[in-house]
This record gives structure tokens, C-alpha cells and sequence, in this order.
């Protein structure tokens, strides 16, 4: 047996970190303010990336954009809904080996505990789409005499959402998920130490 060292790969490279920028109406971009948050590893210390802290422009923006597209996906219909949650889903199981990855790396957890994150991400979005089609309680009924009522669903509009330091990924779909499925649109804060 040789004492040879073996170069390991590193856990994320440099190139497969998302781009260190909010993600506002469909597109990163770069921040309006000037503060930076450390964000680092804390199951060995080690700071792996500096990210925009979201100022009041940012904030500002991020609702406008949540509004505009509020007007178009408040009226999808379900099927049209379902379907993007489904994409949604695919495109994370696609990528699945990468954002677990990633997961372990942000918020210090083994990686099989990460990928079980991933895994959750996808049914989530692959419950909340079929959620979107199917409805469980009767829609109309007679609960007054001589009166029919109706139940009218509508969705409410832009959300806001927070998502805590320990399962962003995966308390971010159980979010971001039955938001979309309810045909609401949404600003999400992650935490500052696992965006």
C-alpha cells in the first residue's frame, strides 16, 4: 500500500456555484446596496461565499416584479400551473446530485441528509402540482335555506416568505410550492447565513 496522497476534488467547484446575486423576475442581478453577508460552512468553518444583503431598493423591486407577474400567473389555469410545477420539479431532479451538493456545503449537513433535502424539493413541487388540479371538499352546497352557496377560489396575490438557516432548499419548496399551486406569486428571504 502506497503512502501517495490522493488530490480529492473539491466539494463544489467554483464554476458550479449559482451566481452570487439576487434572483428577481426570472433573472439574477446584481444588488442596490452595498452590504455583504459571509456566508459560511459550519461544519468546518470555512467562509464559501460573500452574498448581496438584500437593501430596501432590492426589496422594493423584488415585490414589483412579484406584482407584474402576479397579473399573469393569478389567471393560469390548473393545468397550466401543474405543468410549470412539474417542470419545476424535473429540472431539480435533474439536477440533483449538484444541489445536494451544494446543500451539504451551505448548511454544514452530510451529504446523504442533503440529498434527502433534494429529494423532498421534488415531491413537494410533484404534490403541490397535482394539489393545484384536484379539490377535496364539495364546491357548492345548500347551507342556508332556500340559499346555494359557492366556493370561489382565488388566489391572493404576492406572498412574502422566510425561510430559516437549516433546510434552505427544502423549507424553501414548502414554500415557494403551495404558494405557486394556490396561484399566488412570491418574494422569498432566505436566511442570511444559507442563502
Amino acid at each position: 500500500m502506497s503512502n501517495t496522497r490522493v488530490d480529492v476534488a473539491p466539494f463544489i467547484t467554483e464554476q458550479e456555484f449559482p451566481p452570487l446575486q439576487h434572483f428577481i423576475n426570472g433573472a439574477f442581478v446584481e444588488s442596490a446596496g452595498e452590504e455583504y453577508s459571509e456566508v459560511v460552512n459550519p461544519a468546518n468553518g470555512q467562509v464559501i461565499a460573500l452574498v448581496p444583503r438584500g437593501s430596501t431598493a432590492d426589496v422594493d423591486d423584488a415585490v414589483n416584479a412579484a406584482h407584474d407577474a402576479f397579473r399573469q400567473w393569478g389567471s393560469v389555469t390548473p393545468k397550466e400551473g401543474s405543468e410549470a410545477m412539474l417542470a419545476i420539479a424535473n429540472v431539480v431532479e435533474e439536477n440533483a446530485d449538484l444541489l445536494a451538493r451544494l446543500e451539504a456545503h451551505n448548511a454544514g449537513k452530510p451529504l446523504e441528509v442533503a440529498g434527502d433535502d433534494v429529494d423532498g424539493t421534488v415531491d413537494i413541487f410533484r404534490f403541490s402540482a397535482g394539489a393545484a388540479r384536484a379539490f377535496t371538499e364539495a364546491g357548492a352546497g345548500d347551507y342556508v335555506e332556500d340559499h346555494t352557496s359557492f366556493i370561489l377560489r382565488e388566489p391572493l396575490g404576492v406572498i412574502g416568505a422566510i425561510v430559516p438557516w437549516n433546510y434552505p432548499l427544502l423549507m424553501g419548496a414548502w414554500k415557494i410550492a403551495p404558494i405557486l399551486a394556490a396561484g399566488n406569486t412570491l418574494v422569498l428571504k432566505p436566511a442570511e447565513q444559507t442563502p
